[in-house]
């Protein structure tokens, strides 16, 4: 997920946070390879949430009209908003073939539907991804809010130290793109696996043994858990940055382990340079060149943004 003021109840991230540790330090080998059955659910397996206006199956480089919502008893909905964007179907696949067009056709086949939802008030999402089924990680959703256009303008206002260094420069748009598939690059089914819950009927995602957030956590955030204990109860992102030179690309890297990795893969995308082995955020983004497929991916993904106009390394706003 990117959005400009992500927040979270920063007790209950510490202990989830503490609790994942606990996990991964506890898993065997043979824990591992449990991997969640490949099922084929039917259309009511989809995961959704609150205020999906519409959804697209994923063709190729195209979206197919999938289902329309209603529009729900809100008073912070505008309604004119939600009914035109109902049937701006020609909208939409313009802004999927924003996203197609930065990332290639060959690295995506597992995000199979495309979502447009009316943001909560006040929480400045732009995109999300995640896993399209309940019980599957086979298959991924791609989520935009309905005015993701704005964002071709705009960089986030974050905090720590610069603002622009979160998104290096680059509009959020292209940027959010890049991060969401940062997402599904590390917690596909070659990263992670499903666990079921039968207590509470539900499925969890659980980071596989070398796995590249395994190996971040390792690297950097088992120094966050040795920080003062007033910064690990407010888990605040800008503290955590701050307190940490060199362990993390941006602030917003510090809001969780999942969006360590997206921000991580995005810088390992758009710099320029492979860093020297000197510090946290180095030896992170150092994991994805020691993967020939994810070097392939960036020289693809390069190539495409400077077919787009937008050249890496050189931020256009």
């Amino acid at each position: 997920m990117l959005n400009q003021n992500k927040s979270f109840t920063s007790v209950l991230f510490f202990v989830g946070i503490v609790a994942t540790l606990s996990l991964i330090s506890s898993c065997k080998k043979s824990d591992v390879h449990h991997e969640e059955k490949i099922l084929f659910p039917d259309d009511g397996d989809d995961r959704e949430f609150d205020n999906l206006i519409v959804t697209y199956n994923v063709n190729g480089n195209t979206i197919v009209l999938d289902k329309v919502f209603p529009i729900p008893s809100d008073g912070s909905i505008d309604k004119e908003i939600w009914e035109k964007q109902q049937k701006a179907i020609d909208e939409h696949k313009k802004r999927f073939k924003f996203f197609a067009d930065i990332i290639p056709a060959a690295y995506r086949k597992e995000i199979t539907r495309f979502t447009v939802s009316y943001p909560e008030e006040g929480s400045n999402v732009y995109a999300t991804i995640g896993r399209r089924k309940n019980s599957s990680i086979s298959q991924f959703s791609l989520n935009i809010s309905y005015d993701f256009e704005k964002g071709r303008t705009q960089i986030p206002n974050f905090s720590a130290p610069d603002y622009k260094h979160n998104t290096l420069g680059y509009d959020i748009a292209t940027y959010a793109m890049i991060h969401e598939f940062g997402h599904y690059i590390t917690l596909n089914k070659s990263q992670a696996y499903l666990q079921y819950y039968p207590e509470s009927d539900n499925y969890g995602v659980n980071y596989k043994e070398g796995s590249f957030i395994t190996q971040m956590i390792g690297i950097s955030w088992n120094r966050v858990f040795e920080l003062p204990e007033e910064i690990l109860i407010a888990m605040n992102k800008s503290d955590i940055f701050n307190a940490l030179p060199g362990e993390f690309v941006s602030a917003y890297a510090c809001s969780s382990f999942d969006e360590d990795g997206a921000e991580t893969f995005t810088h390992f995308v758009l710099l320029n340079d492979k860093p020297q082995d000197v510090d946290g955020k180095s030896k992170k983004i150092l994991l994805f060149y020691q993967d020939p497929e994810m070097v392939k991916i960036r020289t693809e993904i390069r190539q495409n943004l400077q077919r787009m106009g937008i050249a890496p390394g050189k931020p256009n706003m």
